[in-house]
């Protein structure tokens, strides 16, 4: 994946108040009046976390997310919202064009915002994708836990809680990856849990896509992916499928993988990615086995300067 990467300038960003050292936040899409008579809209951007931009020369930056609404009741964005906030990100970067890549919320997010802007959008990579609003697996996960995600927005969490969430994020509650679920069990306990609480409430109350093959649907070349294991997370991947342009959309459910793809098996991934890139006309001159040649000359390099320096390079 760093072989693609590197012809790219990657923007990391967060959900509302998932960045380090995040408190409790709420906010309204629009937070304050404007003297002139109109309104002031927030977006991802602000004044301490929420959006990283990385380069080969770059260093990292980060900005705050976003405040709260005066005279309204505090409350996190919907998808909706928080996929019209996008727009501050483009706008902040001058971003001309853009592939965009999401898991699970983020996927669903990204997808609504090229409903709204695709004019800006050249593809999706989009990992456990889901079109609907409800009558899912997750939607009954999450209202069968309300006393859990209660506790959950006063910084609580329990074992129930817990468990839930890793069956969302690997479709089933076993792994054979266990450093991989303990590093996002450690990774969730990092963060602000009531913001988090904020986010699941945001992902469960979600409206439909409102997408329909011969009708509206995702106007820009799409990739979906999700692995096999996950077969809850591959049902929701079929039946968005069935609703996307199939001239604009290929589908993929990998063997032998569950919700944690890009993860568990980051090389299958990359090939995936690289060919929706190519496919959208950019480094159409990176070959699969170019990557594999750089990869290998990387790994080589990282070896080298280990045995120089005596320590281990990552």
């Amino acid at each position: 994946m760093r072989v693609i990467m590197d012809y790219f300038t990657v923007y990391h960003v967060c959900a509302p108040g998932h960045h380090d050292t995040a408190g409790p936040v709420a906010s309204e899409v629009i937070v304050s009046d404007d003297p002139e008579g109109g309104s002031v809209r927030e977006g991802l951007l602000g004044s301490g976390g929420g959006a990283t931009a990385t380069n080969g020369s770059a260093s990292n930056t980060s900005y705050a997310v976003y405040g709260q609404g005066r005279g309204t009741v505090p409350s996190y964005p919907s998808l909706d919202q928080l996929a019209e906030m996008l727009q501050s990100v483009v706008q902040a970067y001058s971003i001309s064009c853009f592939v965009g890549v999401g898991i699970g919320a983020g996927a669903n997010i990204l997808a609504r915002h090229a409903l709204r802007h695709s004019e800006r959008v050249l593809g999706l990579f989009l990992v456990n994708a889901n079109a609907h609003s409800d009558n899912t697996y997750y939607n009954w996960l999450f209202a069968n836990y309300n006393a859990e995600w209660d506790r959950l927005k006063h910084g609580v969490l329990t074992i129930s809680a817990q468990r839930a969430l890793e069956m969302h994020w690997f479709g089933h509650t076993e792994s054979e990856s266990v450093d991989l679920i303990e590093r996002y069990r450690r990774h969730l306990l990092s963060l602000c849990l009531p913001n988090v609480a904020g986010f699941i409430q945001a992902y469960n109350q979600r409206p439909d896509l409102g997408i329909q093959r011969g009708g509206r649907t995702l106007p820009v070349q799409t990739f979906l992916l999700t692995g096999s294991l996950g077969k809850y997370q591959a049902k929701s991947l079929v039946a968005m499928n069935a609703r996307c342009d199939p001239s604009k959309t290929e589908y993929l459910i990998a063997d032998e993988a569950d919700g944690m793809l890009i993860e568990e098996q980051p090389d299958k991934a990359a090939g995936y990615l690289l060919g929706l890139l190519r496919e959208t006309g950019l480094v159409a001159f990176l070959t699969p086995a170019r990557v594999r040649e750089q990869a290998i000359r990387l790994s080589t390099d990282a070896l080298m300067r280990r045995d120089q320096s005596g320590v281990d390079v990552c």
